[in-house]
């Protein structure tokens, strides 16, 4: 009985592959001879679950234990092609701090919050890998009475930004055992001691906690002009938001960044 991993292998664009198929652990029951895909986490466990429906495929799927890995501790993963890193500098008012971060941080995702105030959508164009590729900043919505996604602007880059500082000022720990899954406890105060902004007052504090959790919302697509491939994504995964008991105004946000950033800066 062929693998699911291999078949997959056949019908799946090599990046979608690399991402989502390759980190993941496959079994073979072998009294149901049923194929049993060990994933990191729901979200993993949903993408995939869709990936397989597509496929006309099926199988079992168990979520392994989770803990806390520091990159030290990590077997070193077979890279089947470079990624590059960068230095992002968040200019002033907002920061002087310089922040190394992968390629997949482009500024083509993002726009000036002045234009998308007015804008929820739009498109741009981009080459990338030497590839042209069509960019959706924000989401068209299905019915035609509801308003668009919003795009991201640069203060939602700034924040993610000081989110990947605060991680790797922390000692970049990773989530998971068999996937590097960037995981990260960080308080409002921090991200805005980041950026230079001033947290007094309970509108700047709604304020900068909405941008946070538009991160997790508003989704960059990347549709490759070649074939109309498209892949659309978000940089952060999962997002709580917790206060504390004893002080209403401390509101610490529990995140996962997406795994195809995470594994970049895993590598």
């Amino acid at each position: 009985m062929p693998k699911i991993k291999d078949l997959l292998k056949d019908v799946l664009t090599k990046s979608e592959y690399d991402i989502w198929i390759e980190p993941i652990v496959e079994h073979t029951a072998e009294e149901t001879r049923k194929a049993i895909l060990v994933v990191p986490n729901k979200y993993y466990q949903n993408k995939i679950s869709n990936i397989l429906k597509a496929q006309n495929l099926s199988a079992e799927m168990i979520i392994h234990e989770q803990q806390d890995l520091k990159v030290t501790q990590q077997p070193p993963s077979e890279i089947r092609q470079p990624l590059s890193t960068k230095t992002l500098q968040m200019k002033k008012p907002y920061s002087k701090e310089k922040v190394t971060t992968s390629d997949i941080v482009n500024s083509k995702f993002f726009t000036y919050p002045i234009i998308s105030s007015k804008l929820k959508y739009a498109t741009t164009e981009m080459i990338l890998n030497d590839e042209e590729y069509i960019v959706h900043r924000g989401k068209k919505s299905p019915d035609s009475d509801e308003e668009p996604i919003g795009q991201l602007d640069t203060n939602h880059l700034r924040i993610l930004l000081a989110i990947i500082h605060t991680w790797q000022e922390q000692n970049c720990r990773f989530l998971a055992r068999h996937q590097a899954l960037v995981n990260l406890s960080v308080t409002l105060r921090e991200v805005a001691k980041k950026i230079g902004y001033n947290l007094v007052g309970e509108r700047n504090t709604k304020w900068l906690q909405q941008k946070v959790e538009e991160l997790p919302k508003y989704p960059v697509t990347l549709e490759r002009k070649l074939d109309g491939k498209a892949n659309s994504f978000t940089f952060l995964n999962e997002l709580t938001t917790q206060t504390e008991e004893r002080n209403k105004r401390k509101k610490t946000i529990v995140l996962t960044l997406n795994p195809i950033l995470s594994q970049q800066l895993y590598e």
